[in-house]
């Protein structure tokens, strides 16, 4: 066999030239997926992301209050429905199905229930993301159970308040 010619050298850079450009680009993914999960798991926020109706990531935030293992939450049995409670399906199953349009959804509030069956209120912030060349959706959920409770107790105390200055003020008018 003689020496290759000139095109056919040509040729064989351009094909090595496309193996180091696949190469580097697998590279730069790996690394790129590397420092989120970094970033996420430090996150003092629960992170996940859901392709096609299944948890494909959760960070360890989510792991300790929802209660299931990163092994459940990846599953493909597992039914993320369950962790949403009943009074905030519908608004779940709503916003999902904008997602799948291509719509962005605004920050919402709504309820989860973890593995205990303990109710969390939470935000959540949602974006639509390209996963393994699939869309997806990178959620991130604020637990705000702790602000839900202050806010109601405030209310409670407005209201018992107001009570005792209608009820002190028909005591004054009768004297």
């Amino acid at each position: 066999m003689g020496n290759p010619t000139h095109a056919e050298l040509v040729k064989r850079i351009k094909t090595l030239e496309k193996q180091i450009a696949a190469h580097s680009d697998k590279a730069a993914s790996r690394k790129s997926a590397s420092a989120f999960r970094t970033f996420a798991d430090q996150s003092p926020n629960m992170i996940f992301i859901n392709k096609g109706g299944r948890v494909v990531y959760v960070n360890k935030r989510c792991v300790e209050p929802m209660g299931y293992s990163r092994k459940e939450f990846y599953a493909p049995d597992f039914d993320f429905m369950t962790l949403i409670a009943p009074e905030s399906v519908d608004l779940i199953r709503s916003n999902l199905k904008r997602h799948m349009k291509g719509e962005e959804v605004e920050p919402y509030e709504y309820s989860v229930i973890n593995k205990q069956g303990e109710k969390i209120e939470a935000i959540i912030t949602t974006k639509l993301i390209n996963y393994d060349r699939e869309k997806a959706i990178l959620g991130i959920i604020t637990d705000i159970t702790a602000r839900k409770r202050t806010e109601d107790e405030l209310q409670y105390r407005l209201k018992f308040q107001h009570l005792i200055t209608m009820v002190s003020s028909q005591f004054i008018n009768l004297y």
